[in-house]
């Protein structure tokens, strides 16, 4: 008989779960740190019923307003006990609460274990470099970690994370490495975010406030000390950095009946956000100013959702003064969304005035983007994806068709996908990856053909790894790229152990580039 989890994961695939909560429409446009997250809570599920607002917050997984949303919901109706139960609470869709029942517990109060400890380490090493991560908890309490990775060659470049964390009834603080993510961006936002508009989700970001980080690379990471005090419709976050530069800062929430409003002070900006859910209608804005540059930015747009019908409208505006990059950024995007059962059509465009001042004031941008899916049954799926960018600089015109078909009778998985680029020439890829997963093991493998003589004209695929891992290589000249992926889990009443052995190599036709091959062995107690 199959467990809950395995059930969970024939519904909705961990990938699958992941790209609808982040808003990405694509595994390459996700990051090792949020693979790295969401792959440690897909095993130690956030206690929703019972963990205060610092654990929730805490865990990236939620917005500011929908943990207090949540709260609200706790308050007066008690325990959350189902996916459909909490696609009730305002902030959270059928969609989104389906997502989460894959990283979250829906156990209610008299179940609590607030002070079990737990364990959890990390422990891979590949022919480039080595690294290991390590996790304490203390029940709903405490928890510290540590993570570091050496690369052979260069081990001066070593990177690290680590923290210790402390949570009360409305206090979470953090010393070491931690992220920060308010209001859309403009002020304060370090960590994951999705760049491209691939999904009505991605129009907006909503920050999740404080959460500590513990990656094997630690990219955009703050290190110092932070604090958050969240109470019912209220909540607090000041913070002191010490990497590179010394940074400080606090940012102020608070939660209407249906809006929230938020104001992040720097020692650089200052900025004020605020949304509102109305019925149908989501509405979200931010305005700052940057008192060192003397410069500002807005964001503002609005999401409509009338099932099977969804829309979305965002202008931005950012200016190369604010940003600190050699471009400005002035932008109006739209999309629109029909998605009746199992087909979904996504249609989003993106018109965009990119000045570089003095040098190039004109530079301008169109990217088009089109996503039709189909899934007929819970065991096929076929997703075509069609994208151009036209620009008056650089490469001129790039276009992207993607044609992708997945086949799962459980416990086999099997996909095919043909890529075509045209930019300065053509591209080509086409792959067919295959494999059966059990509960106790699991193999998947992968022959990749590609040919594209120009760099401009490269491709991405994303690729199985071990959990936690981010493997999206770009594919450049002709060859063909063979890879294979094992896994097993033994476990006992209180420990579960888990190794991956990854194995791969890049073949080139007439030696336009040497070839290359990958051994990867990772190693996972808890």
């Amino acid at each position: 008989m199959l467990s809950i989890a395995s059930m969970k994961t024939l519904l909705l695939s961990f990938m699958e779960a992941v790209l609808i909560l982040t808003g990405a429409s694509d595994p390459e446009e996700l990051s090792p740190q949020i693979l790295e997250r969401y792959e440690y809570y897909s095993h130690h599920p956030l206690k929703i019923n019972y963990d205060p607002a610092s654990r929730l917050l805490a865990s990236g997984l939620f917005s500011s307003y929908q943990v207090a949303t949540l709260l609200d919901y706790r308050g007066r109706s008690g325990a959350v006990l189902s996916e459909r139960e909490l696609a009730l609470v305002d902030g959270f869709r059928e969609e989104t609460a389906s997502a989460l029942s894959l990283f979250v517990s829906f156990e209610g109060e008299i179940e609590q274990k607030g002070s079990r400890i737990s364990n959890s380490g990390v422990a891979r090493a590949d022919l480039k470099s080595a690294g290991a991560k390590y996790k304490f908890t203390w029940g709903d309490h405490a928890d510290a970690a540590a993570a570091f990775r050496i690369p052979y060659q260069t081990p001066g470049k070593t990177t690290w994370t680590a923290y210790g964390a402390a949570y009360l009834k409305h206090w979470s603080i953090v010393a070491g490495d931690y992220n920060l993510r308010f209001g859309e961006g403009l002020a304060l936002w370090t960590g994951f975010s999705v760049n491209t508009l691939s999904s009505i989700r991605a129009f907006y970001r909503g920050g999740s406030g404080l959460s500590p980080s513990w990656s094997f690379t630690g990219d955009g990471t703050l290190r110092g000390i932070a604090a958050s005090f969240d109470a019912s419709r209220l909540s607090v976050t000041g913070f002191a950095s010490f990497n590179g530069t010394i940074q400080a800062g606090a940012n102020v929430n608070y939660l209407f009946d249906r809006s929230q409003l938020g104001l992040t002070v720097t020692m650089e900006r200052v900025a004020i956000d605020a949304r509102s859910s109305l019925g149908h209608v989501y509405v979200f804005s931010e305005g700052a100013w940057d008192w060192k540059r003397r410069s500002w930015a807005a964001v503002a747009g609005s999401v409509l959702r009338l099932p099977p019908f969804s829309a979305a409208l965002r202008v931005r505006a950012v200016p190369s003064a604010f940003s600190g990059k050699k471009n400005g950024e002035y932008s109006a995007s739209a999309a629109l969304e029909y998605a009746p059962g199992k087909f979904r059509a996504f249609m989003s465009a993106e018109a965009s005035l990119l000045p570089v001042p003095v040098k190039d004031p004109s530079r301008r941008s169109l990217k088009l983007l089109a996503i039709t899916s189909w899934q007929p049954s819970e065991l096929f799926s076929l997703s075509l994806r069609s994208s151009t960018t036209l620009r008056n600089y650089d490469l001129q015109r790039r276009s992207d068709l993607r044609l992708d078909a997945s086949l799962t009778p459980a416990p086999w998985n099997v996909t095919l996908r043909g890529n075509i680029v045209l930019g300065k020439a053509l591209g080509a890829l086409a792959y067919l990856d295959c494999g059966r997963k059990t509960e106790l093991w699991s193999i998947f493998l992968r022959a990749t053909w590609f040919k594209a003589e120009n760099w401009d004209d490269r491709l991405y695929s994303y690729e199985r790894d071990a959990p936690g891992n981010f493997n999206v290589p770009a594919y450049y000249k002709s060859g063909i790229a063979v890879s294979a992926l094992a896994g097993i889990t033994l476990k006992t009443r209180h420990l579960r152990f888990r190794a991956y052995l990854r194995t791969g190599g890049v073949f080139y036709y007439r030696h336009e580039k040497p070839n290359t091959c990958t051994v990867k062995l990772q190693l996972m107690l808890d």
